[in-house]
């Protein structure tokens, strides 16, 4: 390709030769051929038109490492043009999905899915993408840059094998029956083969998540506080995230749902809790989850696990929502996905999952479900004015007697035969419940009529149940192992006393309730920051 040299107007050296480092320089002038001779033989041409036909690859290199200023080690990026192509090859989408992180969703209305149906026939969502070969090096995938990067980080590098002991153990006690995203036993067994390790963005992820519910004096720094060995493991997993070290994508979106455990960050306020599940979601939609896994050509218990992973981010959002007063990342309208049953916890053929931990979850996902009604009916703002309230309140109410109702006894709060999981259920229960009837309490009492009537409220009710409920965790040391939700419950209930204060004669048993709360607190403040923030609020306010 020429290039019209430009060093008449803009001097030595030209715009092309200078971009290339090249030498620039003019040659003689030519007499002026005649036009026999022209057609006999080309014109000589400038260096700088010459120089333009370097070869691109050399000139682009030295071009990019000049103005980057880094070694010319730079590798193009692969051509992953023809992955598409590949599927529809006779054959190639009927096999079973052998890697279920390289699955690619491409919905029934997309072009892409009626070229591929054309040529295979109607074979579901979910395609498996080209293999990428096991023993790829790394660092075809990470520059030598990165990876230096990473390793003064320490993100390629593990706590010592008592601490991830511990902390490994804690998550699968504290975190896994209420983010059941893992499969345990291949999880362990990989962890105990040296030879086949689990991912290390999957198991920095664990160890910050056991790090926030974890007992271990080992975490503690000189101010007896396990902050500062949380925030060193989030900055780990979020160097190994941002790097793009993890390819497989359902590793990626279990690691992404374990960072929400982290909430200390104020400088960083964007990247939350909210911020995380949001990119998790996007990433499992990219593969697919939200659509179901029935008739795709995943192994039964890779379903079992989207399935887990699915509704575990649904609750996510639910609760992030109510908690952050967001708006939700999810709709239900798009999502075909079974709900989660008692068999999608089968990890291994014969082994049966701890019942206990499962009736939990199954719970605890319809509780959420009542939450996104209460949302939706008492909040959303295209129905606040059209809505009946009064009908609003009635369904939802109902909603939550009928799950309590149906809630199997064993999981029934029983201030007797402690327990902590019933105990933190009947928490968010109570929750809701404050959540539901705070939406139609009058903002400040009105008359002496209306101070007889509101004591009545369910609201107040489920506020002391919380009260309550958070007491005998702090009794039986557990406040620690609760999840960072519990903030919002104990914010719940805080707000209905105080509201309940000024509309009673009688204040002292108002007074103990804020106390408590109050004292909750201050205590989960030396495990989550933002109830430090929470509770100096209410400090100044009080």
């Amino acid at each position: 390709r020429q290039v019209r040299c430009d060093a008449g107007s803009h001097g030595l050296p030209c715009t092309n030769c200078a971009a290339f480092s090249l030498e620039c320089s003019i040659p003689p002038k030519q007499k002026k051929k005649r036009k026999g001779d022209a057609a006999g033989r080309p014109a000589q041409r400038s260096d700088c038109e010459q120089n333009a036909e370097a070869p691109a690859s050399s000139c682009t290199d030295d071009f990019i490492s000049s103005i980057l200023d880094v070694p010319r080690q730079i590798k193009p990026e692969p051509d992953n043009t023809g992955t598409f192509v590949k599927l529809v090859k006779p054959g190639t989408t009927h096999s079973e999905i052998e890697d279920p992180g390289r699955v690619a969703y491409l919905e029934e209305f997309s072009n892409m899915s009626l070229i591929i149906q054309a040529y295979q026939g109607p074979i579901g969502v979910h395609y498996q993408l080209p293999k990428v070969p096991k023993d790829r090096p790394l660092s075809s995938r990470v520059n030598q840059v990165e990876l230096d990067i990473l390793r003064k980080r320490g993100a390629l590098s593990l706590p010592p094998k008592e601490l991830c002991d511990e902390l490994i153990d804690a998550y699968f006690k504290w975190v896994a029956p209420i983010v059941p995203i893992i499969n345990r036993t291949s999880f362990l067994r990989r962890y105990r083969d040296p030879s086949n390790p689990p991912s290390i963005l999957l198991m920095q992820a664990v160890l910050l998540a056991g790090s926030r519910v974890c007992d271990t004096p080992l975490l503690l720094d000189s101010n007896g506080s396990p902050i500062s060995a949380a925030t060193l493991l989030y900055q780990r997993v979020k160097a190994l995230y941002d790097a793009d070290y993890e390819e497989d994508r359902v590793t990626i979106v279990q690691a992404l749902m374990l960072m929400g455990w982290y909430w200390e960050d104020r400088a960083r306020v964007p990247k939350n809790v909210f911020y995380w599940n949001g990119l998790a979601t996007a990433i499992a939609q990219g593969c697919g989850m939200h659509r179901s896994t029935k008739n795709s050509r995943l192994s039964v218990s890779d379903q079992r696990l989207w399935t887990r992973i699915w509704w575990t981010l649904y609750t996510r959002d639910r609760s992030v929502a109510v908690a952050l007063g967001r708006p939700a990342h999810i709709s239900l309208e798009g999502s075909d996905v079974e709900m989660v049953c008692e068999d999608d916890f089968i990890e291994d053929p014969g082994e049966r999952p701890n019942s206990f931990h499962v009736q939990f979850f199954l719970q605890y996902v319809k509780l959420c479900e009542i939450m996104d009604m209460i949302l939706f009916q008492n909040y959303s703002i295209s129905l606040k004015a059209q809505q009946n309230r009064a009908m609003a309140l009635t369904q939802c109410d109902l909603a939550l007697a009928d799950w309590l109702q149906r809630c199997p006894s064993e999981l029934r709060w029983n201030q007797s035969q402690y327990n902590f999981w019933p105990a933190y259920l009947n928490c968010v229960y109570n929750t809701a419940g404050c959540l539901l009837h705070r939406a139609h309490l009058p903002p400040a009492p009105s008359s002496p009529l209306t101070s007889t009537i509101l004591p009545q409220s369910p609201a107040f009710e489920s506020a002391h149940m919380i009260t309550t409920i958070v007491q005998s965790l702090i009794a039986h040391n557990d406040l620690r192992h609760a999840p960072p939700f519990i903030i919002y419950s104990l914010l719940s209930a805080l707000m209905v006393h105080i509201y309940h204060l000024h509309i009673q004669t009688e204040v002292t048993s108002q007074q103990r309730n804020i106390v408590a709360c109050m004292d909750a607190l201050e205590r989960v403040s030396g495990i989550w920051l933002v109830g430090k923030m929470v509770h100096d609020l209410f400090e100044a306010i009080l």
